[in-house]
């Protein structure tokens, strides 16, 4: 029997019970017993572990297994397929039993970059997970639209073809690209966080690749609303 039905059947005992009958209150006790283990035991098997990248992305697996020297972790994602990821954009798995099992390890090699410990890692990581969460890149989005709309006009009026506008909007992708969010509005949206500086670079490097994502796909929604309607006028 599903759960949904289960619980109907237990409201409806309720309903229709005399409970002053000691019988019948300790026959409604057990059965809650075991119908709240089965519900246990059926979202523990409904259990996933967590895998986070170190861009503060993050997504539900299970069946995970470590591949190659663990330079690949091997997975089934959330629709039940599995996929193959290399172990260097991984930050941690966090397991559904509340355990973690460590992925990022710091680089040994003087020369190399990417020297961050565990805990810095984190930090960029947590700065990178509240920017995926809650920036929204709205004004890249309608930035992108009008510039959109506009090129293939303007590429028409010079006599091009009006495919050629796609340069425009990419060329904006481009320019937003390079500016990034303001650390004013993070420090007010995280005033304790945003006190360890790798939290703020994390942040502002996961909203720039949303304001750039934003931007291209306002402008190619634009571009298509444009050519539409010069195809459509000159059609007329």
């Amino acid at each position: 029997m599903g759960l949904i039905n289960q619980i109907l059947v237990l409201f409806l005992a309720c309903f229709k019970t005399n409970f002053s009958n000691m019988w019948t209150n300790r026959f409604l006790a057990i059965w809650a017993s075991i119908f709240f283990m089965g519900l246990s035991i059926e979202s523990g098997a409904q259990a996933k572990d967590t895998l986070w990248y170190l861009n503060g992305d993050f997504e539900l697996i299970s069946e995970y297994k470590f591949l190659e020297n663990n330079e690949i972790i091997n997975y089934k994602n959330a629709k039940g397929k599995f996929r193959d990821v290399e172990s260097d954009f991984i930050y941690a798995i966090h397991m559904s039993n509340g355990e973690k099992v460590a992925v990022y390890q710091p680089s040994l090699n003087e020369q190399s970059t990417d020297t961050l410990s565990v805990e810095e890692m984190k930090s960029f990581v947590s700065g990178g997970h509240y920017a995926n969460m809650e920036y929204r890149a709205i004004g890249a989005f309608l930035e992108g639209y009008i510039v959109g709309v506009a090129a293939p006009m303007a590429v028409a009026t010079i006599g091009l073809n009006p495919f050629y506008a796609l340069i425009v909007p990419a060329a904006n992708s481009a320019v937003i690209g390079i500016t990034r969010p303001s650390e004013r509005k993070i420090i007010e949206r995280h005033p304790d966080e945003s006190k360890q500086a790798l939290f703020v670079e994390g942040y502002r490097e996961a909203a720039k690749r949303k304001r750039i994502k934003s931007s291209i796909n306002g402008g190619l929604l634009g571009v298509v609303a444009s050519i539409t309607v010069i195809f459509v006028v000159s059609a007329n």
